[in-house]
């Protein structure tokens, strides 16, 4: 499953990404998850608070050809 082509993206790298993008920006693709690290980084920083709870202003679409890493991604 984590061979040596497995790449997980650092929280670090990802908040750094998502930064240099545009701020009007809510859809966003992954085209290769591997377990999430990227994804989760954008849902994170999509979370917000409203007088009627949270919400995500993010949208991610995951993409995984590996099933055993599509089943950490669920």
């Amino acid at each position: 499953m984590f061979g040596p082509d497995f790449y997980p993206t650092p929280r670090a790298v990802a908040s750094k990404m998502l930064a240099k993008i545009s701020e009007t920006a809510v859809h966003f693709l992954e085209p290769s998850a591997g377990k999430g690290d990227l994804a989760q980084v954008i849902l994170q920083e999509g979370q917000r608070e409203n007088p009627w709870g949270r919400h995500n202003r993010y949208r991610v679409d995951a993409i995984e050809a590996s099933p055993e890493l599509v089943q950490i991604l669920r």
